[in-house]
Protein backbone atom coordinates (compact mmCIF):
# COMPACT_ATOMS: atom_id res chain seq x y z
CA UNK A 1 0.00 0.00 0.00
CA UNK A 2 1.02 3.61 -0.48
CA UNK A 3 1.29 4.28 3.27
CA UNK A 4 3.83 1.48 3.86
CA UNK A 5 7.51 1.46 2.99
CA UNK A 6 9.43 -1.72 2.41
CA UNK A 7 13.18 -1.59 2.00
CA UNK A 8 14.29 -4.74 0.19
CA UNK A 9 17.97 -3.90 0.66
CA UNK A 10 17.69 -3.86 4.48
CA UNK A 11 15.97 -7.25 4.56
CA UNK A 12 18.43 -8.82 2.12
CA UNK A 13 21.41 -7.53 4.13
CA UNK A 14 19.95 -8.70 7.43
CA UNK A 15 19.08 -12.25 6.38
CA UNK A 16 22.27 -12.67 4.36
CA UNK A 17 24.36 -11.78 7.42
CA UNK A 18 22.27 -13.41 10.17
CA UNK A 19 21.19 -16.61 8.51
CA UNK A 20 23.97 -16.86 5.90
CA UNK A 21 21.24 -16.95 3.27
CA UNK A 22 22.64 -16.01 -0.15
CA UNK A 23 21.24 -12.66 -1.27
CA UNK A 24 19.65 -14.36 -4.28
CA UNK A 25 17.70 -16.68 -1.95
CA UNK A 26 16.40 -14.11 0.55
CA UNK A 27 13.40 -13.33 -1.68
CA UNK A 28 12.02 -16.82 -1.09
CA UNK A 29 11.64 -16.12 2.64
CA UNK A 30 8.69 -13.84 1.88
CA UNK A 31 7.76 -14.61 -1.72
CA UNK A 32 8.22 -18.38 -1.89
CA UNK A 33 10.62 -20.21 -4.21
CA UNK A 34 9.99 -18.01 -7.24
CA UNK A 35 13.03 -19.43 -9.05
CA UNK A 36 11.50 -22.89 -9.29
CA UNK A 37 7.95 -21.82 -10.17
CA UNK A 38 6.80 -22.49 -13.71
CA UNK A 39 4.23 -19.76 -13.25
CA UNK A 40 4.87 -17.18 -10.53
CA UNK A 41 2.08 -16.92 -7.97
CA UNK A 42 1.78 -15.47 -4.50
CA UNK A 43 2.68 -18.16 -1.96
CA UNK A 44 2.32 -16.22 1.28
CA UNK A 45 -0.11 -13.57 2.50
CA UNK A 46 2.10 -10.50 2.69
CA UNK A 47 -0.08 -8.67 5.16
CA UNK A 48 0.77 -6.72 8.28
CA UNK A 49 0.54 -9.72 10.63
CA UNK A 50 3.05 -11.67 8.53
CA UNK A 51 5.52 -8.77 8.71
CA UNK A 52 4.99 -8.07 12.43
CA UNK A 53 5.50 -11.75 13.28
CA UNK A 54 8.75 -11.78 11.30
CA UNK A 55 9.93 -8.59 13.01
CA UNK A 56 9.15 -10.06 16.45
CA UNK A 57 10.84 -13.37 15.64
CA UNK A 58 13.98 -11.59 14.46
CA UNK A 59 14.24 -8.78 17.01
CA UNK A 60 13.35 -6.05 14.50
CA UNK A 61 11.46 -2.92 15.60
CA UNK A 62 7.68 -3.21 15.66
CA UNK A 63 6.76 0.43 16.22
CA UNK A 64 4.42 1.82 13.56
CA UNK A 65 6.93 4.31 12.14
CA UNK A 66 9.27 1.46 11.14
CA UNK A 67 7.05 0.60 8.18
CA UNK A 68 4.27 3.19 8.04
CA UNK A 69 4.62 6.77 6.89
CA UNK A 70 3.77 9.42 9.45
CA UNK A 71 2.91 11.98 6.79
CA UNK A 72 1.90 11.91 3.17
CA UNK A 73 4.82 11.02 0.93
CA UNK A 74 6.13 13.63 -1.46
CA UNK A 75 4.95 13.14 -5.02
CA UNK A 76 8.50 13.29 -6.40
CA UNK A 77 11.83 11.94 -5.29
CA UNK A 78 10.76 8.72 -3.54
CA UNK A 79 12.83 5.64 -4.29
CA UNK A 80 10.54 2.73 -3.40
CA UNK A 81 13.33 0.17 -3.73
CA UNK A 82 15.65 1.83 -1.23
CA UNK A 83 12.93 3.49 0.83
CA UNK A 84 14.65 6.85 0.63
CA UNK A 85 13.89 10.30 -0.64
CA UNK A 86 16.10 12.01 -3.17
CA UNK A 87 17.83 15.10 -1.81
CA UNK A 88 16.99 18.19 -3.81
Amino acid sequence: PDHVRFVHEAHISYFSAKESVPASAVCSLCHGDVGSMEEVSQQKQLQMGFCVDCHRNNGAPTDCATCHYKHERPKDGYDGYKGTYKEE
